[in-house]
């Protein structure tokens, strides 16, 4: 099943006036599936980690998210300084399943608020003509004086700095401390 259904012929249309040899290419996908929109969101998943202890999952694989926030691989490698740092201060083999229970539960807050801030942002910017949109537009207008929670996440005044400041080894350590 194909979530945004689409056909040759409006592929080649949106190409019209490239390169002859991409639209003879396309002619090539003829009577397979073709879908306009690839990047689809996807649900998380609730066990980060094997009950073994043995494998942990990080990046994409848990809390995949659309690209809208630029964030994708920046939450991979925060998942990996997080269990790096957790790891180090309890190495024991023994203490690999509570160890992943903390990476866990440490990471999961902040990323599933992340990946739902991207399929938001994948909404407002792309709202047809209309009311929904004149405002986005109004609240975009407003620079420095947007509310929180506007359009434009780099200048929202509560998730940028929540975003874009996240210490990943401070986080970890603090969780470490009270864990002792």
């Amino acid at each position: 099943m194909s979530i945004c259904p689409g056909t040759v012929e409006e592929m080649k249309n949106i190409f019209t006036g490239w390169d002859e040899r991409l639209l003879k290419l396309m002619d090539l996908f003829e009577g397979t599936m073709i879908d306009k929109w690839k990047l689809c969101y996807r649900e998380g998943i609730d066990h980060w980690y094997h009950e073994s202890g043995m494998l942990a999952l990080l990046g994409d694989s848990v809390h995949a998210t659309l690209p809208y926030l630029a964030s994708g691989a920046g939450m991979a490698i925060e998942d990996g300084a997080v269990i790096g740092k957790l790891l180090e201060r309890f190495p024991d083999k023994a203490q690999l399943k509570k160890t992943l229970s903390i990476y866990e539960s440490k990471r999961k807050l902040r990323t599933e608020r992340i990946v739902q801030r991207g399929n938001q942002q994948q909404i407002l910017y792309h709202l047809q003509d209309g009311p929904e949109q004149q405002e986005r537009d109004r609240i975009l207008s407003m620079g420095d004086d947007a509310p929180a929670g506007e359009p434009l996440v780099w200048r929202d005044r509560e998730m940028a700095p929540w975003l874009l400041g996240y210490d990943a080894f401070a986080d970890a350590t603090a969780e470490i401390q009270s864990k002792i």
